[in-house]
């Protein structure tokens, strides 16, 4: 849900492109990561997005600092047209025998949606990046499951959390000051935390882990 209120104090329930001067937004959810901080405020004027009162490198990207690249399309190391492009891509694809498509990772749905009608149409494989971390996990959970958590409970519950194989401070830049460490909870006044990388060299084993808790 968004508020937008003009610099004078005026409510509404969105900018108005009658209105002039600078328009503050506020309540603005961010989707620059998982946490999807909810709390954002950010000054418009015109069409543009031209300040943000929170200081999160991911939320900057999105909203100060994005940029549509113009790329014009390349075939054989030349320029062409994009039907001349669209044309060519479909002579390759016609002649493949099991071509492979392979990203989507950043692609909105729709896009995904077509890619997989695409590779249905024509016998091929279907990939995302990173398919053998992932791929492993997701056997992972067929096979056992996981455990999952609300962040409410992370912020009211947890008082140990442990970051594996990731860096917040990069991936979810708030998390630790909204969520995981500085917050008090309902039934706790703050968090321990440990970050481990499962691409070190890990000496770190679940017995360890429970000495660290005091468990036996």
């Amino acid at each position: 849900m968004m508020n937008a209120v003009q610099s004078e104090g005026q409510s509404g329930r969105g900018p108005d492109p009658q209105r002039t001067g600078p328009i503050v937004v506020r309540d603005v959810i961010c989707p620059g990561c998982a946490d999807l901080c909810d709390d954002l405020e950010l000054t418009i004027e015109g069409d543009r997005i031209v300040g943000m009162q929170i200081d999160c490198p991911g939320a900057r990207e999105f909203f100060l600092d994005y940029r549509i690249e113009q790329i014009s399309p390349i075939v054989r190391g030349n320029e062409v047209t994009s039907e001349e492009a669209l044309e060519e891509a479909a002579r390759i694809l016609a002649k493949a025998r099991y071509p492979l498509i392979m990203g989507l990772s950043a692609t909105a749905a729709e896009a995904q949606r077509r890619a997989v009608e695409l590779a249905e149409a024509l016998g091929g494989c279907l990939d995302v990046p990173y398919s053998a971390f992932y791929g492993a996990r997701a056997l992972a959970l067929q096979e056992v499951g996981e455990s999952t958590c609300t962040l409410g409970e992370v912020k009211n519950r947890a008082d140990l959390v442990i970051f594996w194989g990731s860096e917040p401070l990069e991936t979810h830049p708030r998390h630790l000051a909204r969520y995981a460490v500085h917050p008090p909870g309902m039934l706790r006044c703050s968090a321990s935390i440990g970050s481990l990388s499962v691409r070190d060299e890990l000496r770190v084993s679940l017995r360890h882990l429970k000495e660290m808790r005091g468990l036996r």
